[in-house]
């Protein structure tokens, strides 16, 4: 798959599959430079690399776009660089740089509306939790009393065990939750 790179987008972006199925669990509404609204279908896990060997691991928005843009809150979040005159992008935690690549296009920031409100508040956008910060002091537990309940364990279908693992360690990356420590 070949993203475009577009330090003026943003909010990266995938088109959506073609019978448009998918999770709306996480719903955004995204504006078009043109104030047009872009429908969008979800969020979509993805893994990239660009020959900076290390994997970039991304919730993008599937949305009506015509290709998958790598916009700039995937750039900040990984410290990218883009280099326009050797079309290449920088991995500022590696010093290392991709091969040049024709595909890869800046598109200029135009100025709407609600870029400043983006700018104030990029969470709107931005599906990933990881790194927020908490701003109360309220601590979640749940109390047990008596016997802790039993069932019998079930094994998943081996399908199934697959995405589940999948699941829990990317929640496990973006800091949702974390594994337990009893034996």
């Amino acid at each position: 798959m070949i993203f475009l790179v577009d330090t003026g987008s943003d909010v990266s972006c995938i088109p959506p599959p073609k019978d448009k199925r998918i999770n709306n669990a996480h719903m955004v509404e995204l504006f078009a430079a043109n104030n047009s609204r872009i429908k969008t279908y979800g969020i979509k896990s993805i893994d990239l690399s660009f020959g900076l060997r290390r994997k970039f691991k991304w919730d993008f928005i599937t949305a009506d776009v015509s290709i998958p843009i790598t916009g700039a809150d995937f750039l900040t979040k990984f410290g990218l660089l883009v280099d326009l005159r050797k079309r290449k992008l920088i991995d500022t935690l590696t010093n290392l740089s991709s091969l040049e690549q024709n595909n890869l296009i800046n598109v200029k920031t135009v100025s709407v509306n609600y870029h400043d409100i983006l700018k104030k508040f990029p969470e709107l956008t931005n599906p990933s939790i990881h790194g927020q910060t908490i701003k109360h002091d309220t601590v979640h537990f749940i109390e047990i009393k008596g016997q802790p309940v039993h069932a019998k364990v079930k094994r998943l279908r081996p399908e199934v065990f697959k995405e589940t693992k999948k699941e829990f360690e990317y929640m496990i990356d973006q800091g949702i939750c974390r594994p337990s420590k009893s034996n």
